[in-house]
């Protein structure tokens, strides 16, 4: 039997079997031919960008370039989810086999040559530790002293073309608050409509348009509704009432929605508990390679039983292993308790709700406070259309504490430092 058939035809059947390879390590090269490996990689491409897996899809898909005999045997020999993880088994088993056959005979050779015990028992130790289907290569110590040094010639001569950060896009807070590195994992609290995804989506798209790849996990709303917001938040359009917007104004709405098309840009509205996520991010690392990654919010991952301070304390700490394994920023938004806002005051890094490990584990806390006055003394209601708020940087290890006062247009959803 032909496994390598039997686990592509079972994930055209069931996509979470490719989350699973990828998981287990299956690389392109276990595939013995090449429409194998070419399916393989169709199938990559297709559940990182959302798109169907079944055989009429990659066969679309595929254009000209389909294997379609190949394909259509892939198909037919799709049994049942269990016998697809059987056969990846086999199939990663098969790789390692191949790997170790120069070790292998060279072991051979020198027990033949009558080597001394030494090389040989050296020699079969090694064969040991290739047959480990899954290892964790990590950067040595001279690599990891040259990438550091490299960062610090970088800073001090200002050449720093090809390092990758993330702004939030207020030139103020980034230029004093400091950009966001790669390695970080960083948290933005608020209270309950106070803007937080609204925040979130502009620095998306801020990111965007500097180049970054940016994946996009939206648990609150729809993936439409993300585009609309980053769309109208450029062409400052007003959604509620865009059939009373001039013409230029819908045009120009229309332009940015038709730019979002060619961004590097993935959003996933259907991935809720901590499970899907986490497969889901294994696989972008893996294939797509994004440069930040963004979940809105922390409370609705969908987690197991316990205590409300018992999940969310779990979800926090379930966000360091994430980070390490995706390689690029992650930042996750997270609910800020009634007490600054009872109290009328500027957050602060234990007013996270249900949890105190959120401070802990992060990078960085930024959290937004909107005031119950403003600059006049009249009190910020809901019939505002402007509203004065505040942006925190509670927390930084790699730099400092800051804060900086923004203006929150409603009717565009967006954020302005104020002058």
């Amino acid at each position: 039997m032909n496994y390598q058939q039997v686990f592509l035809g079972s994930c055209m059947l069931d996509p979470s079997l490719i989350n699973y390879g990828v998981l287990h390590g299956l690389k392109p090269d276990a595939f013995t031919s090449s429409e194998n490996r070419a399916i393989w990689m169709q199938l990559l491409d297709n559940r990182t960008n959302n798109r169907l897996t079944d055989m009429q899809s990659l066969y679309l898909d595929m254009g000209t370039n389909v294997p379609a005999a190949e394909l259509m045997a892939c198909e037919k020999l799709a049994p049942t989810h269990a016998y697809g993880k059987k056969a990846l088994t086999i199939i990663l088993e098969t790789a390692v086999v191949k790997n170790i056959r120069p070790a292998l005979n060279d072991a051979i050779s020198l027990i033949d040559d009558e080597e001394p015990y030494a090389r040989i028992k050296t020699a079969i130790e090694q064969l040991n530790d290739l047959l480990q289907i899954e290892q964790v290569i990590e950067a040595d110590l001279p690599q990891t002293i040259e990438e550091a040094m490299t960062w610090v010639n970088g800073q001090i001569t200002g050449n720093t073309t090809d390092e990758k950060v993330v702004m939030t896009g207020l030139r103020k807070f980034d230029e004093y608050a400091g950009a966001i590195g790669m390695h970080e994992y960083v948290v933005l609290g608020a209270r309950t409509s106070t803007g937080k995804s609204s925040f979130i989506t502009q620095l998306a798209q801020c990111n965007l348009y500097r180049g970054l790849r940016v994946a996009y996990f939206t648990l609150e709303t729809s993936s439409r509704a993300v585009v609309l917001q980053m769309a109208s938040q450029r062409a400052e359009v007003n959604l509620r009432f865009i059939s009373i917007e001039s013409m230029e104004k819908q045009k120009l709405l229309k332009q940015e929605i038709e730019a979002l098309k060619k961004m590097p840009l993935l959003i996933f509205e259907r991935d809720l508990s901590l499970d899907q996520i986490e497969a889901r991010c294994q696989l972008l690392a893996a294939t797509w390679k994004p440069d930040l990654v963004i979940i809105d919010y922390l409370g609705l991952i969908r987690t197991g039983d316990g205590s409300a301070y018992e999940r969310m304390s779990k979800l926090s700490k379930a966000m360091i292993p994430l980070k390490k394994s995706l390689g690029c920023t992650l930042i996750v938004a997270a609910q800020l308790n009634r007490g600054n806002e009872r109290e009328d005051r500027a957050p602060s890094r234990t007013d996270f709700r249900d949890t105190g490990s959120i401070e802990e584990d992060a990078h960085r806390v930024l959290a937004i406070h909107r005031p119950s006055k403003d600059d006049s003394g009249i009190v910020q209601g809901c019939d505002r259309k402007e509203y004065l708020q505040e942006l925190y940087q509670l927390k930084n290890r790699d730099g400092p504490l800051h804060q900086t006062r923004l203006n929150f247009f409603s009717p565009h959803t967006r954020f302005t430092e104020k002058v």
